[in-house]
């Protein structure tokens, strides 16, 4: 049995924004920056997340579901989500992250069950999201959940960098529960 204290996933209430926009910061920091020109991330990047997460989590009413992941009272992930305008039976993940050294731990398969469960009687029947192109390690973990790569797309990063966003197609609810509940069972086997 791990000594580890256990993860606590909640919804995120309006005083989170300032850590999840550092969470947000971090994760670009160490996933992206790697993969896009040297300086494509500015210096302004957690104030820019610190001003978005703001409006999100301040909004009335609040029309994106944000999850946090914690251990300990340190945020260690997050998800957010939203209906997808366009589409009725869509949503929309709008945001995925987990702090960097827990990639791998299980904790994004965490949160996307949370939001699967939470969402399945919404009457959107799937999930949807952008995936930046070089991001190999996103792209796998999706792809085991089930997800399928569609169109892509040029949009801006920031506001001297443009990126490639390839569209990810998640299955129904049900069987997307049933691979993160998989992928979470292996991991626990392995002791990860």
């Amino acid at each position: 049995m791990s000594d580890r204290p256990l993860i606590a996933i909640a919804e995120a209430a309006s005083g989170d924004a300032g850590a999840i926009a550092a969470l947000h910061s971090a994760s670009w920091r160490d996933a992206y920056a790697p993969l896009l020109p040297v300086g494509a991330l500015p210096d302004s990047l957690e104030a820019e997340h610190v001003a978005l997460w703001d409006k999100v989590l301040f909004a009335s009413p609040r029309r994106v579901l944000v999850l946090t992941a914690s251990q300990s009272g340190v945020l260690q992930g997050f998800a957010a989500l939203c209906a997808d305008p366009d589409d009725d039976d869509l949503d929309y993940l709008a945001a995925l992250h987990v702090r960097p050294g827990q990639r791998s731990s299980g904790l994004g398969a965490r949160l996307l069950l949370a939001l699967a469960k939470s969402r399945r009687r919404s009457g959107r029947q799937r999930l949807w999201c952008w995936v930046l192109r070089e991001n190999a390690g996103g792209r796998r973990f999706y792809a085991a959940l089930g997800a399928t790569e569609g169109v892509s797309q040029t949009v801006p990063l920031t506001e001297t960098t443009d990126c490639v966003d390839i569209r990810l197609d998640f299955p129904p609810w049900a069987e997307l529960i049933a691979r993160c509940e998989a992928r979470l069972a292996g991991r626990l086997e392995r002791g990860g």
